[in-house]
């Protein structure tokens, strides 16, 4: 066994970049907007002269400070997605929301060369906060930016009425990474003769991995947030262990457990790892290299990403195995072969190293 770590020396990522990073996907030069991922998650059917958002539901108070970031995790959001289409349009200007998972969802705005540019600010979510008009960056975007504001305020006085008859706690929209579809491009796995599967219920981190040209397992739906059910997340990758040379498991529970500052949750979560990788062995005797790490930390006392390193595992290796004994940072510093793998490049410095058949688990 393998052990070391993984650092973004000073970087705080965001989930879609870690991804992207994890299995070697560096190019970073032409930014891709986190709306795409977004709407490569969704059923939506997407034109390249669309304009898509990655969208929360947070609440928010008339003075436009942040209260809660993801809106309690609300669950049921079909009639508020109903709510907010019925704006549509506004000023001239076709849109569609889709709720994809809890509070998750994507805004698309069709069909449209109206705006010239999307270069803009994004209307995101920081609890206590003041949440800050959406502003253009370039002349191109100043229609775009206008746009956005406008339908914050819309939505944001129905969505209040809307919360005080279904006493929930959505109370506004929150939009970022905005991007054109037509900057949509090939996976990078797709001409690097690996064939890949993945499993996970984040929507983002879905939109990433097909992005990067791996097949989906199963719906993103079909995975509990709320706790580690081994046979979600295993199932699908045994039904296709044939099919496919790497498989990507993407857990989201422990991101949730810090963003909400719950650290008996993440313990818990590991605890149920622990069940699920047991499980995954009991069922195959293929051999399968296993690697687990983590796209980036989510610190319970900030409730935030980090940039701190954490911890890589690769089991079995085929260089034998080093002397760490503990599941620790400091013990992987201390004992672990593995030393530290720079900005989050560990599937691919794995795959590189021709240890077959495996899946990592993120």
């Amino acid at each position: 066994m393998w052990n070391g770590l993984s650092s973004w020396r000073g970087l705080i990522p965001s989930s879609t970049v870690a991804h992207r990073a994890l299995l070697g996907d560096w190019n970073f030069q032409k930014h891709i907007g986190r709306g795409l991922f977004a709407a490569l998650s969704s059923n939506i059917s997407l034109s390249n002269t669309d304009i898509v958002f990655r969208c929360d539901l947070s609440t928010v108070n008339d003075k436009r400070i942040v209260i809660d970031e993801r809106a309690g995790r609300i669950k049921d959001t079909h009639e508020i997605q109903n709510l907010i289409n019925s704006l549509s349009p506004i000023e001239g200007v076709d849109f569609e929301y889709q709720a994809i998972k809890e509070y998750r969802g994507v805004l698309i705005i069709h069909n449209n060369n109206q705006f010239k540019g999307t270069n803009v600010t994004d209307l995101f979510a920081l609890e206590h906060s003041y949440l800050e008009e959406c502003m253009p960056l370039d002349q191109k975007s100043i229609g775009l930016a206008s746009f956005i504001n406008k339908l914050y305020r819309k939505t944001h006085k129905v969505l209040q009425q809307q919360s005080q008859l279904y006493s929930n706690k959505a109370t506004a929209i929150t939009l970022r990474g905005s991007a054109r579809v037509m900057q949509l491009t090939n996976g990078f796995l797709s001409d690097k003769n690996i064939s890949g599967g993945f499993v996970t219920g984040i929507p983002d981190v879905y939109g990433v991995l097909k992005y990067c040209g791996l097949t989906p397992l199963t719906d993103l739906n079909n995975i509990c947030l709320s706790t580690i059910t081994p046979e979600e997340y295993i199932d699908p990758i045994l039904d296709n262990l044939k099919e496919h040379d790497l498989f990507v498991i993407n857990i989201g529970s422990f991101d949730a457990a810090g963003h909400d500052g719950n650290l008996s949750k993440k313990i818990e979560y590991f605890e149920q790892l622990d069940k699920m990788i047991k499980y995954f062995k009991e069922k195959t005797t293929e051999q399968v290299t296993i690697v687990i790490t983590a796209d980036h930390c989510t610190l319970c006392r900030t409730k935030q990403h980090s940039f701190l390193p954490v911890p890589v595992i690769v089991s079995p290796s085929n260089e034998g195995s080093d002397n760490v004994k503990t599941f620790s940072e400091a013990d992987f510093v201390k004992s672990g072969i593995l030393g530290t793998l720079a900005n989050g490049n560990v599937v691919a410095k794995i795959v590189a190293a021709n240890l077959g058949k495996g899946f990592y688990v993120s």
